[in-house]
């Protein structure tokens, strides 16, 4: 028995245990193995047993940690070869919840045949059973296996339990060009019958529409209408014809700013009046100023942006929104967000960029501080391409006046760019010498010298495969860097470089870059 596995046996060992604290103390354990082994090897059958256990049942105290199945999972789906993914196929409707999503984001991620035959399979057991969970962020990614779950599982747009999933999935595919109007005469009838549907559950909300009763008190109830009449009006575009205008017509009307921004950006699109102050509305209002600019941009008709030189502020404010919503520990409704000023300078590549200072203030009437952006300037004063560096600050708003608040942001932002810029985010010795990724820099130390070249210039990084050995019969997988203009800056035996982590490091420098590096066989979650 290897190291690896007996060190999980004997985790298991205390998962089974009907002792709370020796269960616990098993599952940390699976946990720290589940990292320290990312990418390495593990006896099959080992992983069999443990997706048998993951299967329960089991003693659980209902605390959040004690979620022995998820535990089990989150470890076999490190290795998805197709015999696990036929056990993980038939076990899949005894798993916990957060068991189930695990294993079906985790296979959704993979294009090979047997995981996604293993995938259908899952979802075939599932959709009946009502249990069924679409990870739309990676499926969004991996047009394989959403082709082939639309493929398969088109004729279940009209089962409750899993339309509203697969219309998003459709929408989205053809967003991407993945299809050209996929079986017309299937999907027309539907969306006639099924807009109706969704209508008649949107009206009980419109006449009384407001932002804040959308995100704080009807949110359970009202955004999957939203989200249903959204992916029908956009299909409508897909499948053209003058049998949507009296949809649209509604739609335009109504008080919802997303649904009546995709209405009006399809009329625009399509040649069909549309009044300019519903044209105005939708471009300035808080919920839906980006997704308006943005379909503009998508669909070349910016000729018809009502607001050409200050979308970008627009689109901060909305920004700002979703951010203090949905990407904070803790939900945040603003009431009012107000741009106060702005600062342009410079990231550590001197790209030019545009950071918003922003106020909100909260359901309790407190007003705060906030930094919006960063804002690309590279392709113009009023670019909407950005990465998000945006900053929530907890000092009250006037604790300083607005020339106090920028004079911070600048301190603090010198001193974190100092730092990065001496961080090592990798570092691997080599039988040369060293490979280090510091602040912004890729550098090489070895017997012939240092080089170095700044993560920007960087144009693919990839695993090629090298003749070694005895005769030349054994392929060596080498990490090969080439810069821009298709010369090679570097190459080492993967033996010496830890791909995933090298080319996470990379990744992880570069995102907020217009044109990063192409990284191949990296997988992002």
């Amino acid at each position: 028995m290897g190291k690896l596995e007996s060190k999980v046996k004997d985790a298991l060992s205390e998962i089974k245990s009907a002792d709370p604290d020796v269960r616990h103390d098993g599952l940390m354990k699976l946990k720290d193995i589940t990292v320290e082994n990312k990418g390495g090897e593990c006896d099959i059958s080992l992983l069999k047993d443990m997706i048998k256990l993951a299967a329960g049942p089991f003693e659980r105290t209902g605390e959040e940690w004690d979620d022995p199945s998820l535990v089990l999972l989150e470890f076999v789906v490190d290795y998805m070869e197709e015999r696990v993914a036929r056990d993980l196929t038939r076990h899949i409707a005894d798993f916990s919840e957060m068991g189930k999503q695990c294993v079906l984001y985790h296979t959704s991620m993979h294009e090979h045949d047997g995981a996604v035959r293993a995938l259908i399979e899952m979802y075939e057991i599932l959709i009946p059973l009502n249990q069924a969970w679409f990870p739309h962020a990676v499926l969004e990614q991996n047009g394989v296996v959403s082709k082939a779950l639309i493929n398969h599982f088109y004729t279940r747009l009209d089962d409750k339990a899993c339309r509203r999933d697969l219309y998003r999935i459709l929408a989205n595919l053809h967003e991407e060009k993945v299809f050209y109007q996929f079986k017309p005469e299937v999907i027309k009838p539907l969306i006639h019958r099924h807009w109706e549907e969704a209508k008649a559950a949107y009206l009980q909300y419109d006449r009384d529409y407001k932002t804040k009763h959308v995100h704080c008190s009807w949110k359970d109830s009202y955004l999957h209408i939203r989200e249903e009449l959204e992916n029908f009006l956009k299909l409508m575009d897909v499948y053209w014809g003058e049998e949507w205008l009296p949809y649209l017509e509604e739609a335009k009307g109504w008080n919802d700013p997303i649904v009546k921004t995709i209405a009006v950006t399809v009329s625009l699109k399509r040649g069909i009046p549309v009044d300019q102050e519903e044209v105005y509305w939708c471009a300035t209002h808080v919920e839906s100023a980006e997704l308006f600019h943005w379909r503009l941009i998508i669909d070349r008709i910016e000729h018809h942006n009502p607001v050409k030189d200050s979308r970008q502020s627009d689109v901060a404010r909305t920004h700002l929104f979703y951010y203090l919503l949905f990407d904070r520990e803790e939900s945040l409704y603003a009431e009012e967000i107000t741009i106060l000023d702005q600062i342009d300078t410079f990231t550590a590549y001197e790209e030019p960029v545009r950071y918003y200072l922003a106020s909100y203030r909260d359901l309790s009437g407190h007003v705060y501080p906030a930094w919006v952006g960063a804002f690309s300037l590279e392709e113009g004063q009023d670019s909407l391409f950005k990465w998000d560096d945006s900053t929530i600050l907890e000092e009250p708003l006037e604790s300083r006046n607005v020339e106090g608040w920028k004079t911070a942001f600048m301190q603090e932002r010198k001193e974190r760019m100092e730092k990065e810029a001496s961080e090592i985010h990798y570092e691997a010795k080599t039988k040369e010498g060293a490979v280090l990724i510091k602040g912004n820099s890729l550098i090489v130390h070895s017997r012939e010298g240092d080089r170095s070249i700044f993560l920007k210039d960087i144009q693919t990084l990839t695993i090629e495969w090298k003749k070694g050995g005895l005769f030349g019969l054994k392929k060596i997988p080498m990490v090969a860097v080439y810069e821009k203009g298709g010369g090679m800056f570097m190459t080492y035996p993967e033996s010496e470089i830890d791909y995933e982590k090298f080319a996470g490091a990379v990744h992880e420098q570069t995102e907020s870059l217009e044109e990063p590096p192409f990284i191949e066989f990296l997988e992002v979650g």
